[in-house]
């Protein structure tokens, strides 16, 4: 009561959370009654308060006519029959008066238990009649197929509402956004989304982040042109590989019909083909695979009356979507529950992702993965020894988090240039000086010379278990010296990069008095001498999706695919009996650009190892796994991009002709074609190389483009 009553008076109040609070009805009611009049109220959080029917209809008389609240919860109460009917016809009434309430959750109640039909009618208006609900969560309701076919029929024509949650109901939600009742468990599909937080989860597009993706069948590029039908669909592993008619652009006047369609696609890796005629088809023009495992399908029916064909084929092509941004739109062009949006040859151009189809497979850097590069270099390095008090340790993190990538870009820069001889990017002394001068650190009073060099022998010794080490024979009689190959000695390795980094700041600012405590003097370091200079150290990265992957760049490489591929397999390297995928190593690649009289006054052999450095997906271990180390296919790709980009007259403008060029003239004229080992033959266009995760619990787990570790080929 006395809370009610401050309530009242709190006209202004915005967001309320009385979650786990075991109200019951009769303090809900008393509840509702006092926050009527806070009409700038957002959102109501009463969840896990054990409610009934009353405090239900007290909750329904609240929003029905409350025309700014936007998002209430209600899960893990009590409520079912009247009370579920009453907050649906309140949800109705809101929408009806321009309320704006976008968010609901009823999970875990009991609105299937008893006559739950006029429920579910009231909920099928919703859908059916109003376009307000975003995102609605009944699942755990014990709803049943009939209570769920209800639903499912209002929700057929309703394209506003994104997400859906039904799990613990007697039906799923498809990729599409379909609601699909079932009568037992054995219908459920066997496959799953997974949200980002680990759980099972619906293919839930807002919660699970999906993005936009235009998929496109050229006929006669990308494979055969439909004979019979006169139609192709497209079979996706995220919707279990159900068959979706493409449509055709209609003002297109090219020679090849195109067929396109928009689909809403979960972050990761996943699988596609088409459906050609009665075949199922791998577009040639998008990277291709061989699955282990063939996939059985059922395609559509060619001709009317004919039985669906059932078929399996291991060939398909593989794609990555991003993990949309928090807080951007999935996109204009997909809807749930529709598939016929006309596409024209204009949007088409604006649809095909930032990564072309050939690029695919590589995995850009994401905020996580950075994030998992610099816990594993923390880790790693003996800062937790060298900072002893915790809450310094903390404090070092939340500063030098947020410009690791800075960090590792100028390691990746000065550890990669010159370094043919070795095959490991690596700072040695002189690069570390170097480095110490670019940066203006070195001076006559804070931190000579002599300073910087202390710092850098310091960091360069190794905590036990790191680097070499002494090993026990199983027999307990002899000592075995070990050597961590990865580990280049009298060199600094990513990790110890970022341990130096800490000392040159503790030995230029905190011992010299200029800063009170170690954050303090981090914080300085970076902002007088290491964020002036980042812009240099990240427009080589920017360059790749601004200008390298680009449609106009990939249709040279796609014209030139038989020289590049002949190329990589020239200098490529295969663990034999692996069945693993070739690779090549930084030796291999100088050796290529010899061949190739790519050197000149600016590509010159110094910096041929930066191509190569800079071509590689970014690894999260870089000392017990070789992965930075192989050139997969599609890096290859990149690099032969990098050295057009290095060498001499380059123009941004013209980066497709001098690629063009170089490839025609340099490449195609020069390198001698290699004949593929026997089984290892790819089809024209491949760049068949996805990196696999293998350190993530996120729903990617096994995609290469969004989070986590590529899996290194040779172990």
């Amino acid at each position: 009561t006395h809370i009610g009553r401050k309530l009242a008076h709190m006209k202004t109040l915005q967001v309320l959370r009385f979650a786990d609070n075991k109200l019951g009805d009769l303090a809900v009611d008393m509840l509702c009654t006092a926050i009527s009049n806070c009409q700038k109220l957002r959102e109501l959080d009463l969840s896990c308060n054990g409610f009934k029917e009353t405090g239900a209809k007290a909750v329904a008389m609240l929003v029905a006519d409350h025309e700014v609240l936007a998002k209430l919860d209600l899960h893990w109460n009590e409520i079912s029959g009247a009370g579920g009917l009453a907050l649906a016809n309140a949800l109705m009434e809101n929408a009806a008066s321009n309320g704006r309430l976008r968010d609901v959750n009823l999970a875990w109640n009991n609105l299937g238990s008893g006559n739950a039909v006029p429920t579910c009618e009231a909920f099928a208006r919703i859908f059916s009649e109003r376009s307000t609900l975003r995102h609605l969560d009944i699942s755990y309701n014990k709803l049943d197929a009939k209570c769920c076919s209800i639903l499912a029929e209002g929700l057929q024509g309703n394209h506003s509402l994104f997400d859906l949650h039904v799990a613990g109901n007697a039906a799923y939600v498809d990729a599409i956004g379909f609601l699909v009742p079932v009568e037992s468990a054995d219908d459920m599909p066997l496959q799953r989304c997974t949200s980002i937080s680990g759980g099972a989860d619906e293919n839930c597009w807002v919660s699970v982040r999906w993005t936009e993706q235009l998929f496109e069948y050229t006929a006669m590029c990308s494979g055969p042109a439909p004979a019979k039908a006169h139609d192709v669909w497209l079979l996706t592993s995220f919707d279990h590989y159900k068959p979706i008619r493409m449509m055709t652009l209609a003002d297109d006047n090219s020679e090849d019909k195109r067929y396109v369609i928009c689909r809403a696609v979960p972050p990761g890796r996943y699988q596609y083909f088409f459906q050609v005629d009665d075949e199922a088809v791998a577009a040639i023009d998008n990277p291709v695979i061989e699955l282990d495992e063939p996939v059985s399908v059922t395609l559509e029916p060619i001709e009317e009356g004919e039985p669906p064909k059932k078929t399996h084929t291991k060939t398909v092509n593989v794609g990555v979507a991003p993990l949309r941004p928090k807080g951007v739109d999935i996109g204009e062009n997909v809807q749930p529950r529709k598939l016929d949006t006309p596409i024209s040859v204009a949007e088409v151009q604006q649809l095909r992702p930032r990564v072309p189809s050939l690029f695919a497979s590589y995995r850009l850097d994401t905020n996580d993965l950075l994030n998992k590069c610099f816990e594993e270099d923390w880790r790693r390095s003996k800062l937790n020894k060298y900072v002893k008090d915790v809450d310094t340790r903390q404090r070092l993190k939340e500063i030098l988090r947020p410009h690791y990538n800075s960090l590792r870009l100028i390691y990746k820069h000065f550890a990669a240039l010159e370094k043919a001889d070795t095959a490991i990017p690596a700072l040695a002394l002189n690069d570390f000086t170097e480095i110490l001068e670019t940066f203006d650190i070195i001076d006559d009073r804070t931190c000579k010379l002599k300073d910087g060099d202390m710092v850098f022998i310091a960091a360069n010794v190794l905590d036990k278990g790191d680097g070499h080490g002494d090993m026990t024979r199983p027999d307990h009689t002899h000592i075995i010296h070990v050597k961590n190959p990865l580990i280049v000695d009298n060199s600094l390795m990513r990790f110890q990069w970022l341990e130096a980094i800490v000392r040159l700041a503790d030995q230029k600012y905190k011992k010299s008095g200029d800063a009170e405590t170690l954050g303090e003097a981090m914080e300085i370091l970076l902002e007088s001498h290491i964020l002036p200079y980042e812009k240099d150290y990240r427009k080589p990265i920017d360059w790749r999706t601004e200008e390298l992957f680009t449609e106009a760049v990939q249709q040279v490489y796609s014209r030139h695919m038989k020289t590049i591929r002949a190329a990589f397999d020239d200098y490529a390297m295969r663990d034999a009996g692996s069945g693993l995928p070739p690779y090549i190593c930084l030796p291999e690649f100088n050796a290529f650009c010899e061949a190739a009289n790519a050197l000149d006054g600016r590509f010159t052999a110094r910096e041929v190892s930066l191509a190569f450095t800079l071509a590689m997906m970014t690894q999260v271990n870089e000392t017990d796994k070789r992965r930075h180390l192989e050139m997969s296919f599609v890096e290859f790709l990149e690099a032969v991009g990098r050295i057009v980009y290095m060498r001499e007259g380059y123009d941004s403008a013209q980066l497709p002709a001098l690629l063009d060029s170089f490839l025609a003239n340099n490449v195609a004229t020069r390198v001698p074609p290699a004949k593929p080992a026997e089984g290892d033959e790819e089809e024209e266009g491949q760049a068949n190389d996805p990196a696999e995760e293998t350190d993530t619990d996120s729903p990617q787990a096994a995609a290469p483009a969004a989070e986590g570790e590529a899996d290194t080929p040779h172990e």
